[in-house]
């Protein structure tokens, strides 16, 4: 009986190249541990020197005690508005790629991470957005040392009866941005002759890129009001965690050569 041979190319039948993520164990330390050690240090520092109400006063301040750019072109339609339709295209095209897969054949080795990137992106940002309804906390333009009509207070601390509840906790925007450090992963995935041929395509661009994008999100925001600089840093951390779990849920068995021949 005849066999099936693969190209040396396809990513299916080669192992992953050295330097990427093998989900060891001591990969899955440095990629959640260190993640959190760092989240926790940073937490805590903005903490001590109460970064949210002495940068949040800042920006008001420098506003003439008024929230200039809430409304601006610049921060509510380009990058608000159009950056949310820009991840919502990026999202869509991954979906059509994963669909595309399955009908066009140099697309087939592909496929997981197709998958992956039409996954771990949503689920981090409607992580996120859950959390936003449980935990009901203010965007600093709902505070009264900002223009609105809560009494300021510290991340997760009690409230009264007369507070009055909103979503801004953590960041959603900027998990619209936060949410494509998956790159990290996926183009780690990429099939050999795909890198190759596309040598932009590397792990630490995608990680540079999710940043990017997340940061500009997140600053944007936070210029207009709608977010203290802790919720950013929440965000980064879920959608990394995030990342991170559905890779190594998709990633850390490739499939053997038979199961590649069924594609």
């Amino acid at each position: 009986m005849p066999t099936t041979v693969l190209p040396a190319s396809h990513s299916a039948c080669t192992p992953p190249p050295a330097g990427l993520p093998t989900f060891s164990v001591a990969n899955t330390a440095l990629l959640y541990g260190l993640p959190t050690l760092l989240f926790l240090a940073a937490i805590g520092v903005l903490g001590a020197i109460d970064a949210d109400r002495q940068l949040a006063g800042f920006i008001y301040q420098a506003g003439g005690d008024d929230w200039v750019l809430r409304n601006h072109w610049l921060t509510k339609q380009l990058v608000h508005e159009h950056g949310r339709q820009l991840v919502a295209v990026m999202a869509l095209a991954v979906a059509g790629c994963w669909v595309c897969s399955f009908f066009v054949r140099p697309l087939a080795a592909g496929r997981r991470v197709f998958a992956y990137l039409a996954l771990a992106p949503v689920l981090a940002a409607v992580l996120v957005n859950i959390l936003k309804q449980l935990t009901q906390l203010d965007c600093p333009y709902h505070v009264d040392l900002f223009g609105g009509s809560n009494s300021y207070l510290a991340l997760f601390q009690s409230r009264s009866s007369a507070h009055v509840d909103h979503a801004c906790f953590p960041a959603g925007h900027a998990s619209a941005g936060y949410a494509w450090v998956a790159l990290y992963f996926a183009l780690g995935q990429l099939p050999a002759a795909w890198r190759a041929r596309w040598p932009l395509l590397r792990p630490r661009n995608g990680l540079l890129f999710g940043l990017g994008l997340g940061l500009l999100f997140g600053i944007s925001q936070q210029l207009r009001g709608a977010h203290f600089i802790s919720h950013d840093i929440w965000t980064l951390y879920l959608c990394w965690i995030t990342s991170a779990a559905v890779a190594q849920a998709m990633f850390s068995r490739q499939p053997n050569c038979r199961e590649a021949a069924r594609q």
